[in-house]
């Protein structure tokens, strides 16, 4: 039997409905053997919800499939979307390389994904006000020069090239920030990057 990962009730049921007829097509099974299969596929909570079906369901593939998409269907309610993307900030701490691997494999699962450039923006959006300086006005259009362009500004906050943001600070007289003090010179880190 081929491996096929288990669905413990958070992932979306209808992939893995179709993971496990993908995988059980090649071994020629029927769909009522399928359905004897099936349960193998489950853990915990899933499981048990399983167990609690009539022998009658269990044994029918199809009624097998509607119980549980009907049981699940609540799952496919949280997928990724844009939205949850542009929730994804880089961390105070965070490299830009570390940053961008965490949001890459969050963009993974998510649905109706716009554009490679777009996505793109987005990172560079969401990155700290370091970075977004550095990157905002270049013609970045694909994650591999986005990387490219995030790594040698990791590499000149490192050698001391580019010294890290300061904490925004609060004007007494006023509800709005003042810029970011920053102290590092623009003009030879984009020298650095030609």
């Amino acid at each position: 039997m081929p491996k096929i990962d288990h669905f413990d009730g958070t992932e979306n049921p209808k992939i893995h409905i179709h993971t496990i007829v993908g995988a059980l097509q090649p071994w020629e099974l029927s769909f009522d053997q399928m359905a004897v299969v099936f349960p193998r596929t489950l853990t915990a909570s899933a499981r048990e919800w399983y167990m609690t079906l009539e022998p009658a369901v269990m044994q029918d593939w199809k009624s097998t499939v509607d119980a549980f998409l009907a049981q699940y269907s609540y799952s496919q309610l949280f997928s990724i979307t844009v939205r949850d993307l542009q929730k994804v900030r880089q961390g105070p701490n965070e490299s830009f390389e570390e940053f961008l691997k965490r949001w890459v494999k969050k963009a993974a699962d998510a649905s109706g994904r716009p554009e490679e450039k777009e996505l793109v923006r987005l990172v560079v959006q969401n990155s700290r006000p370091v970075y977004w300086d550095l990157m905002y006005y270049q013609s970045i259009q694909t994650f591999e020069q986005l990387l490219k362009v995030g790594t040698r500004i990791d590499d000149a906050i490192h050698e001391g090239r580019i010294v890290k943001e300061m904490p925004l600070l609060r004007k007494r007289s006023s509800s709005v920030y003042s810029k970011l003090q920053e102290s590092y010179d623009v003009n030879s880190l984009y020298a650095s990057l030609k």
